[in-house]
């Protein structure tokens, strides 16, 4: 070792310890904020894990009670518009039978010809069969000109 090296480093246990020591002052608590402690873990971590997975679970039950009580209340509205409809189609099926028989009324013989004498209507008389002369044509019928012929050239009558 060479001598300069061996008064620089320091030769006790003291001397290693020691830090140069700055002029500079340490600022106050106040300017340099709070200090920050690390952080521990609980001495009881064991039972706040359990204690977390307790208070999961309560909330978790409620929010389930909460939703089959949602989940209820739609049923039941559901359930009275179903209810509210077969009443609706119980009513017209009522109306369709009514309205049935009043047009089996209406349409009744007896209820066509009691209106129809009331509008001044007759019966009518026997009715005859008249046989007619059979027609037989003496000339067959002209043909009408096909569209592809020109049509025949028209006489005068002047003369």
């Amino acid at each position: 070792m060479t001598a300069a090296r061996a008064l620089a480093e320091p030769t006790s246990r003291v001397e290693r310890r020691r830090r140069p020591t700055s002029s500079a002052r340490p600022l106050s608590q106040e300017s340099a904020g709070p200090r920050r402690r690390a952080a521990r873990k609980p001495a009881d971590a064991h039972h706040s894990s359990w204690r977390n997975l307790v208070v999961g679970c309560v909330v978790g039950l409620f929010a389930a009670l909460g939703l089959t009580v949602y989940v209820q209340g739609e049923r039941i509205q559901a359930q009275e518009r179903a209810d509210d409809l077969a009443a609706q189609i119980e009513r017209a099926q009522v109306q369709q039978r009514e309205l049935r028989v009043d047009l089996a009324r209406a349409a009744s013989p007896e209820r066509v010809m009691a209106t129809a004498r009331a509008a001044g209507m007759v019966d009518p008389g026997p009715v005859a069969a008249v046989a007619s002369a059979p027609v037989v044509p003496s000339e067959p019928l002209p043909s009408a000109p096909s569209p592809s012929e020109p049509p025949p050239p028209a006489e005068s009558g002047i003369g």
